[in-house]
């Protein structure tokens, strides 16, 4: 088998050997709904998607590499990733009075992935005493929700207090228990218009 060179130099770009292709096939559907009821906007938001990467060192395969030459560099020469996720969104605006607006935005997501690449294995194998591993499938699921209040502070209506609140949550198989919990957070915004252009 050839050998491996660890310096880059411009014939070996001439002969190709850097040359890579990477494939994206990506499929989406989505579907909606929105609809005003009194001070009440809301809708909701339902989706699909389908997605595959394909990773290949076309130029090293062709100059006869093999996972053998890279045995500590896994995804070095192919890399496969496939996903699958599905999630949907809710949100809602309500007009309270002259000088409240408020607004929710809920997002949930679910994600499966399957993942394989050259030398995974092997490496996999050489890591066993460090309990370190490349994942071949795992499942991630996402929780977001924004709750916020446009506040009228003037008559004019120029003038305007914008207070936020966050709650997130993401759930993978790897995360310790301690990360998968709510995280809260929040924010404020002061708005005035003073003129036509400012």
């Amino acid at each position: 088998s050839p050998e491996v060179s660890s310096s880059y130099n411009y014939e070996d770009y001439h002969k190709g050997l850097y040359d890579a292709d990477q494939n994206i096939d990506q499929k989406e559907f989505q579907i909606g709904w929105r609809d005003t009821k009194g001070n009440l906007d809301w809708g909701w938001k339902l989706y699909y998607l389908d997605s595959q990467k394909n990773y290949r060192d076309v130029g090293l395969l062709r100059q006869g590499y093999t996972e053998g030459n890279f045995a500590s560099y896994p995804g070095l020469l192919w890399s496969d990733f496939h996903s699958k996720k599905w999630g949907g969104n809710l949100n809602t605006a309500l007009k309270m009075g002259s000088s409240h607006l408020v607004e929710m935005n809920f997002d949930y997501s679910r994600e499966t992935m399957d993942a394989d690449g050259s030398n995974w294995k092997s490496f996999d194998d050489s890591m066993t005493h460090l309990n370190r591993k490349f994942i071949n499938e795992y499942k991630i699921q996402e929780y977001h929700l924004t709750l916020q209040d446009t506040i009228t502070l003037n008559q004019g209506g120029d003038f305007k207090l914008t207070p936020v609140l966050r709650a997130d949550r993401v759930v993978m198989d790897t995360m310790a228990d301690n990360d998968k919990k709510w995280q809260y957070s929040g924010a404020a915004a002061l708005q005035k218009q003073l003129n036509e252009n400012w």
